[in-house]
Parts: structure tokens; sequence; C-alpha cells
């Protein structure tokens, strides 16, 4: 609901959401079987309990992001709500990636934010502006090459952060994006990734090998940036990946104070070990002992971001 209360305020300005969020927007749909199979409701919920065609309340897959159309320029773009008390540094370390110089250094690839919005309803809500993205798992890869051009780029990404004192810890491979306008020319349904955008028929796309696409890393909700001067530690909570073992050992002292660099260090090269189980596909297992060395139960014998990325670059 926080989207349609605020539809009239995104058109002043200048993003415009799709129809179905228009405050006064009714279903189409004439029957049970056509609202089953309906964009109206398979494109924006998870978990639908009521298939009439009445209004009902139902749930965005993420009802914290939402697409739309900047009025402006027609560019698509994805709009995310964020709870300052909740999230206190992520509207501040993202715009610090977002705006120049650091913007314009192309080691970065922490997600461009041009714009925040605050909430007029709510003094608690903002709205960062982002380019339109899709997760990384598809298209699927056809080469090792653009497997590993990836985790160049993610590698890249976070030596950039931690150059600057910030670190993530929430590396995932839900907070890997793709940035997929030229794999897909004619675009992609927003929520329906495979889909075009009227949601008939499959997206057509090239290969990544064609046109190297750029990756980005999202969701600052819980970094932070630490003093140069002092040795970093933090209570590491609520990680998208909770398999580090320094987060078990957590449970046994809640006060346990973790090296959060570290901890990065691991969340990435556990994408490749746990998500893409690399070890089961000989063409990629050249990575093995570098993730091995990055995923170490004690975190002090974990590389360096930076010694990872020169290890990377050497294999």
């Amino acid at each position: 609901m926080f989207w349609i209360h605020h539809h009239s305020f995104l058109l002043q300005s200048r993003y415009r959401l799709r129809p179905k969020f228009h405050p006064d927007w009714e279903p189409t749909c004439k029957s049970e079987r056509e609202m089953i199979f309906s964009e109206e409701i398979l494109a924006h919920t998870v978990l639908v309990k009521d298939y009439s065609c009445q209004m009902t309340d139902i749930a965005l897959q993420n009802p914290d992001i939402i697409d739309a159309t900047c009025i402006q320029d027609g560019k698509l773009v994805a709009l995310k709500r964020i709870v300052k008390t909740e999230f206190l540094f992520e509207v501040k370390l993202g715009t610090f990636f977002s705006s120049s110089p650091l913007s314009d250094n192309p080691r970065n690839h922490c997600v461009p934010i041009s714009e925040v919005l605050r909430s007029p309803q709510d003094p608690d809500a903002q709205m960062i502006i982002m380019p339109r993205l899709r997760e990384i798992r598809t298209p699927s890869f056809d080469t090792v090459g653009e497997f590993v051009e990836v985790f160049r780029q993610i590698f890249e990404d976070v030596e950039f952060m931690h150059e600057y004192f910030v670190v993530h810890k929430d590396i995932s491979i839900l907070n890997v994006m793709l940035e997929a306008s030229k794999l897909y020319h004619k675009g992609f349904h927003p929520v329906f990734h495979s889909f075009n955008n009227k949601n008939t028929g499959f997206a057509m796309h090239i290969t990544r090998i064609q046109c190297w696409p750029r990756h980005y890393i999202i969701d600052f909700g819980y970094s932070r940036r630490y003093d140069p001067n002092e040795l970093p530690s933090d209570i590491i909570l609520a990680a998208g990946d909770r398999s580090a073992p320094e987060l078990k050992r957590l449970h046994a002292d809640p006060s346990a104070r973790l090296n959060p660099f570290s901890f990065d260090v691991y969340c990435i090269a556990n994408i490749m070990r746990k998500d893409y189980r690399i070890e089961f596909y000989p063409p990629l297992q050249f990575l093995l002992p570098l993730v091995d060395d990055m995923t170490q139960d004690e975190p002090s014998l974990r590389p360096t971001i930076s010694e990872a990325v020169a290890r990377f670059v050497r294999l």
C-alpha cells in the first residue's frame, strides 16, 4: 500500500508506476482462471489467497522495491523504500559511492543512486532511485570467461569499497545484480525476468560475451564505514549468508565482535562455492584453492580482498 499511497507524489517527482499501483485501479479479469494466469496477479505477488476479481491485500515480491519509468527521459528505474531508523547508513553510503569522483571510477560497481526522495507522508521513509537491474543467475553462462568476468567485477568492487574502509556485510547472490540493457535490447518484464515486458512471451537476449555487461552490488542496509585508525570489529547481524564460521561462534557468545572485512571476503567466495557449486564443474575448479583460502574457518587466515584480487588476476 505504500506505493499506492505515494502514486501522486511519485508522478510529481517524474516517476510513473505501472497502472496496477494507481489508487483507482481495478482488475480487468472476468473469471477466476483469467485472474490466476493474469499478469495483474502473477507479476506482483508471492502468495495469493483469494483468486476472485475483488481487490485484496496481496504481497509484493519485495514490498520495499518497485519498478517505475522516469517520465523525463523514459528510462526504466527501480525505487527502494528505506526506513531511516532501521538502516542508518544505507542512503549515506549509497550516495557516497554514487557521487563524483568515486562514481567516475571504473572499479566502482556499487549500484548508482540517481536521486533520493523523502516521503511527504512518513518522515522516517526515504526512496532511492536506481537503474532497473536483474539477478545475475540469468541468462545462464555460456563460457568460463563470462563467469570469471562477473566475479572479477565483484572482487574489484569489494576491494574498492574496502579501500574507503566501507564493509558491505551482506554480500550474497541476491545482492549482486546485472545491468542487462545491452543483453536484452527489447527489455524484459520487471518481475518475470524470463518474459518480455508485456508478459506475452519469452524475452530475447544475446550472450554475455557479445556485450560484456556490467554488474553491481546492491543493498547497503547493513554496511558500515570504519575509522581507518582503529582495528575494525563489529557485530554482524542479519547477513544473507549465515554460514560463516564466525557467525556460528557468535551464537555461543552474542557479545563477540568480528572482523567485518574478512567476513566480506568469505561471502564473495561462498557465492562460488555454495550457489554455483564450482567443485562439480571441472572448467571452474581452478578457482577452488582461492575459494578454500577465502572461506577458512579462522578469519585471520583468510587473504585480504587485495590479496584475493591479486591471486584472482593471476589465475
